[in-house]
């Protein structure tokens, strides 16, 4: 991270949220300074005692803060109505954007040298952030990029057509600055923003490739249920029944785009 992005990582390690949700506190490259000062939250993560805790420790000295969520789940938004609180009670202010609690934001919409970025897709109110610092560019990706790991695009929230143009989307926001840093919302920071894009397209096509190939062995006839049992069984195999109705709103997600191309 440059300087003034300090990385603070919750603990609350899951299948779901890997090792943790990153949230990310951003000051001027100097640091915190006495009095006055601003700064931006991006994601503050649950509402988990200590790490909310730890991101007003962060905030000392902070009079203006803006909490900006990259999405509604609780596992990023959750801990932003405590926060608020806490830094009131500290003498501050706090403003939260985006998300269900929060201001509605605008694409382009610019905080300090951080710019908005929509990225429906994850789910549809998914936003990026792409911060811009002295030559250095970081993607704040919430869900829609993760560190080490695939995103989870489940129906009817998550679109996978949606995604698809996200992933162009910010590529073309990043294309000028290669190097691009990657802060996402779980998982590995500091990945290469531009190659993990690229990655996660040729994942998610060689998904639908397969999602396809499943698809020609179900009877022409086939209903809904019976495309998605197809696919289930044909692409991720002995589901563990626990796991099976998230695995089903995955393939409705990928069937979904399918008709809306036309192939199914």
């Amino acid at each position: 991270m440059p300087p003034g992005v300090l990385h603070v990582r919750c603990d609350n390690p899951s299948a779901m949220t890997l090792s943790g949700t990153n949230s990310y506190v951003i000051t001027r490259a100097d640091g915190v300074a006495d009095g006055g000062e601003r700064a931006l939250v991006i994601d503050p993560g649950p509402d988990e005692h200590g790490h909310v805790g730890a991101l007003v420790d962060a905030l000392r000295g902070v009079s203006n803060v803006d909490v900006l969520l990259t999405h509604h789940h609780d596992d990023h938004e959750g801990g932003a109505a405590r926060l608020v609180e806490l830094l009131s009670e500290a003498g501050g202010s706090a403003r939260v954007w985006g998300g269900d609690q929060g201001i509605p934001l605008v694409d382009g919409q610019i905080f300090d040298d951080v710019q908005v970025v929509f990225a429906p897709g994850h789910t549809a109110d998914s936003v990026g952030y792409v911060l811009e610092r002295d030559g250095d560019v970081v993607l704040f990706s919430g869900d829609t990029l993760l560190g080490g790991s695939s995103s989870f695009i489940a129906h009817p929230d998550g679109d996978l057509t949606d995604y698809l143009v996200t992933l162009d989307v910010l590529e073309a926001a990043l294309e000028a600055t290669p190097g691009a840093v990657l802060a996402p919302g779980h998982g590995d920071v500091g990945g290469d923003a531009l190659a993990v894009i690229d990655a996660y397209r040729h994942h998610r096509n060689e998904r639908l490739d397969e999602v396809r190939a499943a698809l020609a062995q179900a009877p022409s006839d086939a209903d809904d249920a019976a495309r998605v049992d197809a696919v289930i069984d044909g692409v991720y195999g002995g589901v563990d029944a626990a796991l099976r109705p998230a695995v089903e709103a995955v393939v409705a997600a990928q069937l979904a785009h399918l008709t809306r191309i036309g192939e199914v």
